[in-house]
């Protein structure tokens, strides 16, 4: 699964579309396709939208993308996701049905209060949580139980919340030993070759 995360606008627009060029195509020959978590400042919701139509997942990012949401309540992450969910429809032309998914700023789980929104508003999976590196890839999985790894974010759910998944970002590594830590997004991994 690929993921883009933040602003989609005339600074990343042709890279998405040199990456996700018709003649690059899955196993089975489909085209490659690939989920954008859309935040607000600097979207060119056109862009935004074309996206959309050639089949790529538009899921929702955050309005603000703010640092310290994780410790909000709900109020504020139905302001940030909610919203954002109903930006995306209105000027983006997605689909609300379509927008199932959400990833909290900054990879910060909101503890119980993102779940309960979650949950409240109709989305059916998130992808915030990103597990440290493992010997064993983690998959998705159901929040109905309790998550099958660490929380190094601190601000992971604790509770149940049936019928909610989470998608959990898988950290890149060259090894177990890695002495940088760990990089959900590629662009934090500092490789040597």
């Amino acid at each position: 699964m690929l993921t883009v995360d933040g602003a989609v606008n005339d600074l990343n627009y042709e890279t998405y579309s040199s990456v996700f060029r018709p003649d690059r195509t899955n196993p089975n020959g489909c085209p490659i396709r690939g989920t954008f978590f859309v935040s607000h400042e600097y979207t060119n919701y056109q862009q935004g939208e074309d996206l959309y139509s050639r089949g790529h997942e538009i899921a929702v990012g955050s309005v603000s993308r703010r640092a310290g949401l994780e410790d909000e309540g709900e109020e504020s992450w139905t302001g940030e996701m909610v919203t954002m969910r109903e930006i995306l429809t209105k000027f983006a032309g997605v689909r609300t049905e379509d927008l199932k998914g959400q990833r909290g700023p900054h990879l910060k789980p909101g503890r119980e209060a993102q779940y309960e929104v979650l949950s409240a508003y109709g989305f059916t999976w998130d992808s915030t949580i990103n597990n440290p590196p493992t010997k064993h890839l983690v998959w998705p999985y159901s929040l109905e139980c309790k998550m099958p790894h660490e929380c190094r974010a601190g601000s992971c759910p604790t509770r149940s919340f049936p019928g909610v998944w989470e998608l959990p970002m898988n950290s890149h590594f060259k090894d177990t030993s890695f002495q940088g830590g760990f990089c959900p997004y590629l662009d934090q991994c500092n490789f040597s070759y």
